[in-house]
Order: C-alpha cells, then sequence, then structure tokens
C-alpha cells in the first residue's frame, strides 16, 4: 500500500515537473525565434545573421519544439503509465540533453565572434549610413540605438568621421540621433532653455550639441545580457530534466519490478 502510494506521488511529480518542461521548452523557442525574427532589437542592425548567430537561433527553436514534445510526452506518460512510452521518453530525454549542452557551448564560445561581428558590421554601417537605398530599416534601428543609450558613433562620435556622406559634406554634420539629450535642433539664435529630446529623428543634421560617448560598451552589455540569459534558461532546463530523468525511472523500475512479482506470483500459485 505505501509503495503504491510512492508510485503515485511520483507520477504526479512527473507530471508536474514535463508541465514546467513543456513551459521551458517554449521559453527557448520563444528566445530562437526572437533572435532571428525581431526586428525592434538591434539584432534586426546585423542584416542577414551570421552562421553564429543562425545556429544558436535554430539550434535553441529546435530545442523549444522537441522540449515541448517532450514535456507532453511525459505528461502522457505518467497519466498512462505505459513502460514503453516511459522508456522512448527516458532515452529521448537524454539525446535532448545532449544537445542543449552542445547549443549552450556553441553560444558560450561563439559570444567573442559575435561580438567582433557586430563591431565589424557597426562599422560598415557608419561610413555607409545613408549613402545606399534599401538599407533604411537598419539606419532607423541605429538611430534608436543611439537614442535609447544616449550614445554616437561605436567607439566614439569620431567614427562618423568615415561616413562617406559627411566626407562630401563636412564633418560639422552628424547623424539627428547623436543629439545629446540635453540639446535639440534649435536655431542658432535659440537657447536651451525649452530643449526636449526628440523621439527618434533620421538622416544628418547639424547637431549643437554632440553625444560624447560611443555606443560600444552599452551594446556588447546588452549582448552579453541576453546571451547570459538565454544560458541561464537553457541550465534551468537541463536541471530539470535530470530531476524528470530520475522520476521517469523510478516509474520504470517499479513497474517492472510489479510485473516481476506478478510472475513470481503466478507461478507460486500454480
Amino acid at each position: 500500500m505505501e509503495s503504491q502510494g510512492c508510485l503515485n506521488l511520483t507520477r504526479y511529480f512527473l507530471f508536474l515537473f514535463n508541465l514546467i518542461f513543456f513551459i521551458l521548452g517554449a521559453i527557448l523557442l520563444a528566445f530562437g525565434v526572437w533572435i532571428l525574427f525581431d526586428k525592434s532589437s538591434f539584432i534586426s542592425t546585423l542584416g542577414t545573421p551570421n552562421l553564429a548567430l543562425k545556429l544558436c537561433s535554430y539550434g535553441l527553436s529546435g530545442v523549444g519544439i522537441f522540449t515541448m514534445m517532450m514535456g507532453f510526452l511525459g505528461c502522457l506518460g505518467a497519466l498512462q503509465q505505459t513502460k514503453w512510452l516511459l522508456g522512448c521518453y527516458f532515452v529521448c530525454l537524454f539525446l535532448l540533453f545532449g544537445a542543449q549542452v552542445v547549443v549552450g557551448v556553441l553560444i558560450y564560445t561563439q559570444r567573442s565572434s559575435l561580438r567582433e561581428f557586430v563591431s565589424t558590421y557597426v562599422n560598415e554601417l557608419i561610413t555607409n549610413y545613408n549613402t545606399e537605398d534599401g538599407y533604411e530599416a537598419r539606419e532607423e534601428t541605429w538611430d534608436f540605438v543611439q537614442i535609447q543609450f544616449q550614445c554616437c558613433g561605436w567607439k566614439s562620435p569620431v567614427d562618423w568621421e568615415k561616413n562617406e556622406v559627411l566626407k562630401a559634406n563636412g564633418t560639422q554634420m552628424h547623424p539627428c540621433s547623436c543629439l545629446s539629450k540635453n540639446q535639440t535642433l534649435l536655431e542658432a539664435n535659440q537657447t536651451a532653455s525649452s530643449v526636449t529630446r526628440p523621439t527618434i529623428t533620421k538622416g544628418f543634421c547639424v547637431v549643437p550639441e554632440v553625444t560624447p560617448k560611443g555606443c560600444v560598451n552599452e551594446v556588447q552589455d546588452w549582448l552579453t545580457e541576453n546571451i547570459y540569459g538565454i544560458l541561464l534558461v537553457s541550465l534551468v532546463v537541463g536541471l530539470v530534466e535530470t530531476v524528470v530523468s530520475f522520476l521517469s525511472a523510478s516509474i520504470i523500475w517499479n513497474e517492472l519490478q510489479g510485473t516481476g512479482l506478478s510472475r513470481v506470483s503466478v507461478i507460486s500459485e500454480e
């Protein structure tokens, strides 16, 4: 009677953990989709993502979908108590855990190359800003980044001296998004007492006061926070997988023990 009660308790815990498993899988899927398709974040300035970013995104999305399927399968196995279903579930858990380890290691090891890629791409974006058609979305996003983080250029506002348009028209101009938070685009004879910072402005302007700092630290901190956030979610999922593996193995063992005892009882009765 006590063993049956422990078995039922294990089943309930297995169901609960698989429900959590399903939710965490949905979060991993959301991270993967967000990395690749979010148009309001800095990632959209990268244009076509590099190989490492694509692999991370597809890897997280695939693991997230598989995790959700495994969560559903685990809940079904806990309720049905089917040995073959729980056995398949147990094996798939190890495969899933291995996949998550690979994706996690890939994200962690590629973080430096991703930073280098971002640096190269942003400098190229600054050089060609407002010179070619078809790049308006990326330029608007970079304007948003400069306004949001209150920065200008990559390492400093001097980076904008490499821009082709500014080379031809003089370096007194800067992107309107480089405007200091204490200034606005005013006529020369106006004072700064009635200044309000614009929400977002495209193109080049004669900027009275340029934001002095570059965006490199803010952007890299943003990338680091999101990378470690993804790794943290993966770690939590891995811990849940370990507990769920133990619970499913316990149920399978109890089922096998119960089957063995039943056979012994039948033989003894005969």
